[in-house]
């Protein structure tokens, strides 16, 4: 199922059952690890949208010869595929041996195991979870239960890390800033006087702002133009909207400065929520898509 098969057809006694076939000639071994296959499918998540690691970008190295013609005894052939989204991937290896995986192309932080397809059972690796980022060999724990040598590498990173808590609505202009803000210049000469604000300025403490409260599915999205609007002399507001993985995040970061403790700094509130990329861009209903929204100063 790794390399792109539409299916499995298991030869046996029950071939062609009719009506005198010896339902009991049936329960073979073959046709119950053809069910352990399904429960390791079902269990992994979204399997149905797997597509094959054929330029070997998953599996960098160990991945073996894979013939085009012959029988498939005794060939090493290691086998991959992940999900377009990058939360799930899978590697068959039929006769063990050490792999070399890019953890860089999973999207967030990496549960592996090792699933024995001759008894339905996973087995924990070592340092698990892994960051997704750089290589990392994994070698299969010895035989399997049958004493075979075939295992299956079992990616796992189930979407994108919760959003920050919410600290409530943004405060007023003038307000205190809630969290320390970030210290920028000399101190005040009088205690009081803020810069101009400008533009560019206001776009880089967004992006400050974003990066600091969401981290990865920030800095790795795929991000449209923010629109800012000047709302003051020292303020302003920008909507945004970027895409990571499955979710889609838009919302409105209000950054500003302020005088904190005789220093001129910038602060900042944020509003962003997160949605289903599918439902919001494909339903026609988006209103019945399910929201998260995260308030509060990175």
């Amino acid at each position: 199922m790794t390399s792109g098969a539409a299916g499995q057809l298991y030869g046996g006694p029950c071939y062609g059952i009719t009506n005198n076939t010896n339902l009991a000639s049936c329960d073979t071994t073959g046709v119950t690890q053809l069910g352990y296959q399904t429960s390791l499918l079902r269990s992994a998540g979204e399997w149905y949208n797997l597509a094959p690691d054929q330029s070997h970008e998953l599996v960098t190295a160990g991945f073996g010869s894979c013939p085009s013609t012959g029988s498939s005894l005794g060939v090493n052939c290691v086998t991959a595929a992940e999900t377009p989204d990058h939360t799930l991937a899978l590697a068959y290896l039929p006769q063990g041996g050490t792999i070399t995986v890019n953890l860089g192309r999973l999207a967030h932080l990496i549960t592996a195991r090792w699933f024995d397809p001759t008894n339905d059972r996973f087995a924990a690796i070592s340092g698990s979870p892994f960051a997704n980022s750089g290589s990392q060999q994994f070698t299969p724990p010895g035989d399997n239960s049958a004493g075979d040598t075939d295992w299956v590498l079992v990616l796992q990173a189930p979407g994108p890390p919760p959003l920050p808590a919410s600290s409530g609505p943004p405060p007023p202009a003038g307000a205190p800033a809630p969290h320390p803000p970030h210290l920028f210049g000399p101190p005040s000469p009088n205690g009081s006087s803020l810069p101009r604000m400008t533009l560019a300025k206001a776009k880089s403490y967004v992006r400050q702002t974003l990066k600091g409260a969401f981290g990865r599915p920030f800095m790795r999205g795929v991000h449209s133009v923010d629109r800012c609007k000047r709302k003051s002399r020292t303020r302003f507001q920008c909507a945004t909207n970027w895409s990571y993985a499955a979710s889609h995040y838009y919302g409105r970061v209000t950054v500003w400065y302020v005088i904190y403790r005789g220093r001129r700094a910038w602060t900042d509130h944020y509003t962003i929520h997160r949605v289903s990329r599918r439902c919001h861009f494909r339903s026609k209903q988006r209103s019945r898509c399910t929201v998260q929204t995260a308030r509060g100063t990175y």
